[in-house]
C-alpha cells in the first residue's frame, strides 16, 4: 500500500462504502448507519479545546472530510481541503436535576439520529453537554461510511492526546499517518483481481452453496415487504462468574471464547427454529496490514459463518465444527462481503438483508479509554431506533472478566419482551454448555426456571371436580327433574324429556334382547333427527358404544366404516339400506321396527355403566388411505360438558341449534349439552344449514341462544346478510378463524367463544372468549382437567413465542384408535411431565406457540393434514386413492387459496406411460371411496412434480390452476339464452374458470356446497331472482338449472302477465 499524491484526484469507493452509498440512494436520510458513541466524564471539558482537538482529527484523517458523489455516473471519494466539524454545546448545570436528564436525552438523541448528507457533510459530528460541575456527556457520531468499530477507540485515543497537549500548551506526539483511506480503497480494488480474487470467490461460493436464503427467527409480527431498519438497543451482562467457565471450556477444547459464544448462540437458534443449516454474520476488523492500524475508516468486513447442526451432536462436537469453519473463514476473510453478495447474486428482497439476517460479534478486552485525565464510561445512546439486521449482538470483554453485550433488534419483527426472553434463553444455554459440553443439543437446557414452571405448571393448573356419570345417566336425571319440558325440536316434530327417556329405554331393551350389551359397538346411519338421539341414548344405556355413519357418504365408505368398527348391529332407516350393505350385521330400522320398539316396557333400565367405558367411536381421515376410528369414553365427554356449562354457559332457558352432521365430532356437545342441562335442542334441516338465508331464518324461528359452527358456516351467514341476535352465544371452531370474521361475529351476538380441539381429545381442549382486537384470534388456554404442552421434536418444551407441536393431556384424551395399536402408540405417548402414573399425551400435529398471556396461537400443521370447511382431511388419504389408478405415475394434493376466502383442494397428477389421465374418471374414483368434501375441486396435470435441491417435493412451486375448463368427456356447449349466459358468467367467476359450457357439471368443475351458496347469492344480487340450494344439487348443469329456474318463474306469474311477456319476446328488434 502506498500513499497517493496530492493531485491524484477522486478515489474509488471501497467495497463496503459502495454498499452504503447504494443504501443511501435507495433510502435517503436513513440514520441506521450512523455510528454514535456516548460517554460520561467526571470533569468539565473546555469547549474551545475540544473543538480544536476534534478539528485536528478531521484535518488529520481525510476520510472525515470526504464527499461521496457521482462522477461520470460512478460514485467516488473526493477529499475537501479543509472542513470544520460541527460541535454543539449545551449547558444544563443551572437546570433542575429531572429537567437536566430529560433535556440531555432530547439533545443527544436528536444528534445521534440525524442523518448525514454523504455529498456535503463532514462525516463526524459531536455534542457536549455540561450536566454538573464535574460531569459532562460527550457524544461522537460517525457515519459508517467513514468508520468501523475500531475507529471509535482510535478517535478517543487521539482526542485524549490532542486535548491534553492543547490544554498543557505542548505539542501532541501523534505519529504521521503513512496512508489515507483513499489509498486503501484504491489498493483494495487492485488486490481484489486475478487469481487471488478467484481463490477467494471459489472458497466462499463452495462454502455457501445451497445455504438457506433466510433465517426466520420466531417473531411477534410478520416480516414487512420492505425492511424499515427501525430498531431498538438493549444491553445485558455476563458476570465474571458466568463468563469464566466459558473461557475454561474454550481452553479445554482448543477453541476461542468467541467460538464458544457463537456455537451456543447457534444452539439457541437451532432449538428455537428447528433449522440445522445456520448462517450467521460476524464482523472482523479487516485491519490485517500495519498501514491501516491507526487509520479511521471503514475497514471491517463481515464473514458469513455457516454451521451444520444436524445429527444432534454433543456441544463439544458442535464446537469443533464451529472452530473449523471459523478458522477457514478467517483464512479467507479478505473477500469483502459486498463482493460476496455480488458473486452469489441471491434473490434480491427488500424485506431482509442478503446472505444472513442475524449477526454475532466479539471484542477482546481493551484498556478503558480516557479523556482529560478521566476514565470514560460508555452509556446507551438515547433515542436510538435503528437496527441494520433482524438481530445483532456484539459482546465485549471487560477488564474485570465480565462480558458486556449490546443487542440491536428490528422492532418490525420483535417486541421488547420477546428479546428479554431470548437473552434469558441465551444465558441458560451458555450455563448449560459450560457445565456439560458432552450433552447433546437436544438435551441442553434452554428455558429459564421461571418460564418452564409458568408453561408446564401454572398455565396447566386446571384440575377441578365434575359430574363423571355416564352421559345417559346425566340425561335421565334431567328427564326425571323436568319430564314435560321440550327436549328436542326437529322440523315440525318435538319430543319432551320424559318421552325421549322412555323411547330410548325401549330401544335399549330391544338391543339387550338382540344380544347387544356392554362393550358392543353399534353403527348408527341416520339423518339428524329425534330418532338419532333416541338411538344414541339407547345404545349408551346398555353399555355399548355407537359409531355414527353419515347417510350421504358413498356406499364403499359406509361399508368400510361398518366393517372396520366391527359393529354388532346397524341402526338405520329402511330407505338407507339401498345405499349401505350390512353384510351380515344385524339391522334395526327405526321406521320399519317402530311398532316392535313401542311394545317394550318404557321403564328405566337398571344397568350400571362405567364412566371409563366407550361412549362412541368416530372416524376421521387417515394418512394411510384408510379412516381411523377414535375411541372416546363417557368420562371424557362428561368433562367437556362440565366445562361448557360454564364457558360459554348454558341453562334451562337456552335453545341450542344444531347445524353439524353427526360424523363431525363438533356435534357431540350439540347432542348432550342441552339434554343434560334442561335446555332445548333445535335440529336445523340439512338444506337450511347449507343456505345462509334459510339458516338465518331458522335461527330466528327456533329462538336459538347458543350455536356451534365452523368459521365457514358463520361466514356464510354473514355473507347472506344475517343480522345476528343480542341473546346469541356464538361458538366458533373446527378451522382457523380469521380476525375479520371474528369482528363481524362480535357485532352480531352476545358473546363469541373460540374453541379448539382435535377429535382425539374429545371435541374441544381450549376455550377463550374473544373481544375486539387485532391479529389472529388466540386459541385460548386449556379447559378443565386438560393440559397443553408445546414441545419440540425431542418433546422438550419450547419458549414462549417459539413454534412447536401441541401435545394435549388430561381427561379428554381418547382411549386410542380402534383396532390400531401401532398408530395408537405413535400418536398417544407417555407424558414426560407426569410424576409417576401412566398419563398419556396426544400428539396433535398442530403447529402452535404460546403467547405471553397463556393463550395459544395456531400456526398450521407439521404434516399434510388440513381443515377444510371444518372437516379434518389427511391429504395422504386422497393421494393414496389416486395412487391406485393405473394411469397415474404420481399424485399430490394441496389446499390452495388463490382467491381470498376460497380455500379448495387441488390435485396435481403426473400421467403414467404418456397417457393423459381422464379427469372425470379420477373424480368418479374418488367419489366412490371418499366423502364429497375430500374430492378435489380441480385437477392439474404436470409432466413431473417440482422438487427442491435436496430432492423433496417442492409444494411451494406447484403452479396455480390456470382457470381453463377441465377436460371433460362431454363437449363444450355455449349458452343459448340470456339466463344461461348469466349463469355461465357467474359460474366462471365463482369457480375461477375461463369458460363454462351449459352441460358442464357444477361439481365436476370444482364446485362444492359453499361455492354453490356463493353462486346463488350472486344470482340473487345481480339478477334479482331466487334459486334454492336444493335446485343446484338436483340440477347440476346450467342447462338444467336454467330450465328449472325458468319453470319456477313462469309458475309464479298469472296468465295476463304471461301473455305480455310472450308478446314482448315475439316483438321484432327495433
Amino acid at each position: 500500500m502506498s500513499a497517493r499524491e496530492l493531485d491524484d484526484g477522486p478515489r474509488p469507493l471501497s467495497s463496503p462504502q459502495e454498499r452504503l452509498f447504494l443504501l443511501d440512494q435507495i433510502m435517503p436520510g436513513l440514520a441506521a448507519y450512523n455510528v454514535p458513541t456516548l460517554v460520561r466524564l467526571s470533569t468539565t471539558l473546555e469547549e474551545s479545546l475540544l473543538r480544536s482537538a476534534l478539528n485536528v482529527i478531521v484535518s488529520r484523517h481525510e476520510i472525515l472530510r470526504t464527499r461521496i458523489r457521482l462522477i461520470d455516473g460512478v460514485p467516488a471519494q473526493e477529499v475537501t481541503p479543509a472542513a470544520e466539524l460541527e460541535l454543539s454545546v449545551t449547558d444544563l448545570r443551572s437546570h433542575p436535576q429531572a429537567e437536566r436528564e430529560q433535556e440531555a436525552q432530547r439533545v443527544l438523541g436528536e444528534l445521534a439520529c440525524r442523518s448525514f448528507d454523504l455529498a456535503g457533510d463532514v462525516l463526524l459530528r459531536a455534542a457536549l453537554v455540561h450536566m454538573a460541575e464535574d460531569e459532562d456527556l460527550l457524544l461522537i457520531v460517525f457515519h459508517h461510511v467513514a468508520s468501523d468499530h475500531a475507529s471509535s477507540g482510535l478517535l478517543f485515543a487521539e482526542l485524549d492526546q490532542l486535548y491534553c497537549a492543547l490544554r498543557d500548551g505542548s505539542e501532541p506526539s501523534l505519529p504521521e499517518l503513512p496512508i489515507q483511506y483513499g489509498d486503501f480503497s484504491r489498493w483494495q480494488r487492485e488486490r481484489l483481481a486475478g487469481p487471488y480474487l478467484d481463490e477467494m470467490v471459489e472458497y466462499w461460493s463452495e462454502r455457501l452453496a445451497g445455504a438457506p436464503a433466510r433465517l426466520e427467527l420466531p417473531s411477534d409480527r410478520a416480516r414487512p415487504s420492505v425492511q424499515s431498519h427501525s430498531g431498538r438497543l438493549c444491553e445485558f451482562e455476563l458476570t465474571p462468574a458466568q463468563a469464566n467457565p466459558l473461557r475454561e471450556l474454550a481452553r479445554s477444547q482448543g477453541a476461542s471464547l468467541f467460538m464458544v459464544l457463537l456455537a451456543a448462540f447457534k444452539v439457541l437458534i437451532h432449538r428455537q427454529t428447528g433449522v440445522e443449516d445456520i448462517v450467521l454474520g460476524s464482523p472482523v476488523s479487516g485491519r490485517q496490514h500495519e498501514e491501516t492500524a491507526s487509520l479511521l475508516g471503514y475497514f471491517s468486513n463481515t464473514l458469513a459463518l455457516r454451521t451444520d447442526l444436524s445429527g444432534d451432536p454433543t456441544f463439544a462436537a458442535l464446537l469443533e465444527r464451529v472452530k473449523q469453519s471459523t478458522l477457514e473463514a478467517r483464512a479467507h476473510e479478505e473477500l469483502p462481503f459486498e463482493k460476496l453478495v455480488e458473486v452469489l447474486n441471491p434473490d434480491r428482497n427488500q424485506s431482509h438483508s442478503p446472505i444472513f439476517q442475524v449477526l454475532l460479534g466479539f471484542d477482546v478486552a481493551q484498556q478503558q479509554p480516557t479523556l482529560a485525565g478521566c476514565t470514560l464510561e460508555q452509556l446507551p445512546v438515547p433515542g436510538w431506533q435503528w437496527s441494520r439486521f433482524d438481530l445483532s449482538i456484539i459482546l465485549r470483554e471487560r477488564e474485570d472478566g465480565s462480558l458486556h453485550a449490546q443487542l440491536e433488534y428490528a422492532t418490525d419483527l420483535f417486541d421488547e419482551s420477546t428479546i428479554e426472553r431470548l437473552i434469558g434463553h441465551y444465558k441458560t444455554v451458555l450455563a448449560a454448555v459450560a457445565s456439560g459440553p458432552e450433552q447433546r443439543l437436544s438435551e441442553l437446557a434452554i428455558l429459564t426456571g421461571a418460564e418452564r414452571a409458568r408453561m408446564l405448571v401454572d398455565w396447566n393448573e386446571t384440575a377441578r371436580d365434575y359430574d363423571r356419570r355416564p352421559l345417559h345417566e346425566q340425561f335421565a336425571a334431567q328427564a326425571a327433574r323436568a319430564p314435560e319440558a321440550i327436549a328436542i325440536v326437529s322440523g315440525e316434530e318435538r319430543i319432551t324429556y320424559g318421552e325421549l327417556d322412555r323411547r330410548s329405554s325401549q330401544l335399549a331393551r330391544e338391543l339387550l334382547d338382540r344380544g347387544i350389551g356392554e362393550g358392543a359397538i353399534v353403527a348408527i346411519c341416520l339423518e339428524r333427527s329425534i330418532d338419532l338421539l333416541v338411538s344414541m341414548l339407547g345404545v349408551l344405556r346398555v353399555g355399548a358404544a355407537y359409531v355414527p355413519i353419515e347417510p350421504t357418504y358413498p356406499p364403499q365408505r359406509q361399508e368400510l366404516l361398518l366393517t372396520d368398527a366391527g359393529a354388532s348391529m346397524l341402526i338405520t332407516q329402511e330407505r338407507h339400506l339401498v345405499m349401505i350393505a350390512p353384510r351380515g350385521t344385524a339391522v334395526l330400522c327405526m321406521d320399519r321396527d317402530r311398532e316392535r320398539l313401542a311394545a317394550h316396557s318404557d321403564a328405566a333400565l337398571e344397568f350400571d355403566v362405567d364412566p371409563e367405558a366407550l361412549a362412541y367411536v368416530i372416524y376421521t381421515s387417515g394418512s394411510t388411505g384408510e379412516p381411523k376410528g377414535v375411541e372416546i369414553r363417557h368420562r371424557s365427554v362428561a368433562n367437556l360438558l362440565a366445562e361448557m356449562r360454564e364457558r360459554p354457559g348454558i341453562g334451562e332457558g337456552d335453545v341450542l341449534a344444531n347445524l353439524t352432521t353427526l360424523s363431525f365430532d363438533l356435534s357431540v356437545p350439540d347432542w348432550y349439552l342441552p339434554l343434560t342441562t334442561g335446555a332445548r335442542l333445535a335440529i336445523i334441516p340439512r338444506e337450511a344449514a347449507l343456505d345462509g338465508v334459510e339458516l338465518a331464518d331458522w335461527l330466528t324461528r327456533t329462538g336459538a341462544t347458543i350455536v356451534q359452527a365452523t368459521p365457514t358456516s358463520w361466514q356464510m351467514l354473514v355473507d347472506a346478510g344475517w343480522k345476528g341476535s343480542e341473546q346469541l352465544k356464538i361458538v366458533c371452531g373446527g378451522e382457523a378463524l380469521p380476525r375479520s370474521l371474528a369482528e363481524e361475529l362480535l357485532a352480531r351476538g352476545a358473546s363469541l367463544w373460540h374453541m379448539y380441539g382435535p377429535t382425539e381429545t374429545t371435541v374441544w381442549s381450549s376455550v377463550i372468549e374473544l373481544h375486539p382486537g387485532e391479529g389472529a384470534p388466540a386459541l385460548g388456554g386449556p379447559i378443565a382437567n386438560t393440559r397443553l404442552y408445546v414441545l419440540d421434536a425431542n418433546r422438550q418444551p419450547v419458549p414462549i413465542g417459539v413454534p412447536g407441536e401441541l401435545y394435549i393431556g388430561g381427561d379428554g384424551v381418547a382411549r386410542g384408535y380402534h383396532e390400531r395399536p401401532e398408530l395408537t402408540s405413535e400418536k398417544f405417548v407417555a407424558d414426560p411431565f407426569a410424576f409417576g402414573g401412566t398419563e398419556r399425551l396426544y400428539r396433535t400435529g398442530d403447529l402452535v406457540r404460546w403467547r405471553e398471556a397463556g393463550t395459544l396461537e395456531f400456526l398450521g400443521r407439521i404434516d399434510h393434514q388440513v381443515k377444510l370447511r371444518g372437516f379434518r382431511i389427511e391429504l395422504e388419504e386422497i393421494e393414496a386413492v389416486l395412487g391406485t389408478h393405473d394411469d397415474l405415475a404420481a399424485a399430490v394434493v394441496v389446499v390452495r387459496e388463490d382467491t381470498p376466502g376460497d380455500r379448495r383442494l387441488v390435485a396435481y397428477v403426473v400421467a403414467a406411460r404418456d397417457r393423459a389421465p381422464d379427469e372425470e374418471q379420477l373424480r368418479r374414483l374418488l367419489k366412490s371411496k371418499l366423502p364429497p368434501f375430500m374430492v378435489p375441486s380441480t385437477f392439474v396435470t404436470l409432466e413431473s412434480l417440482p422438487v427442491t435441491p435436496n430432492g423433496k417435493l417442492d409444494r411451494v412451486s406447484l403452479p396455480a390452476p390456470d382457470g381453463a375448463r377441465p377436460e371433460l368427456s362431454r363437449p363444450y356447449a355455449a349458452a343459448q339464452s340470456p339466463m344461461e349466459e348469466a349463469l355461465a358468467s357467474i359460474w366462471c367467476e365463482v369457480l375461477s374458470v375461463e369458460r363454462v359450457g351449459i352441460d358442464d357439471d357444477f361439481f365436476d368443475l370444482g364446485g362444492h356446497s359453499m361455492l354453490a351458496v356463493k353462486m346463488l347469492a350472486r344470482v340473487r344480487d345481480s339478477h334479482g331472482f331466487e334459486l334454492e340450494l336444493g335446485q343446484v344439487f338436483e340440477h347440476t348443469t346450467i342447462r338444467e338449472l336454467a330450465g328449472s329456474a325458468a319453470g319456477a318463474l313462469l309458475g309464479e306469474i298469472d296468465d295476463s302477465d304471461l301473455e305480455e311477456l310472450l308478446a314482448a319476446l315475439e316483438e321484432p328488434e327495433q
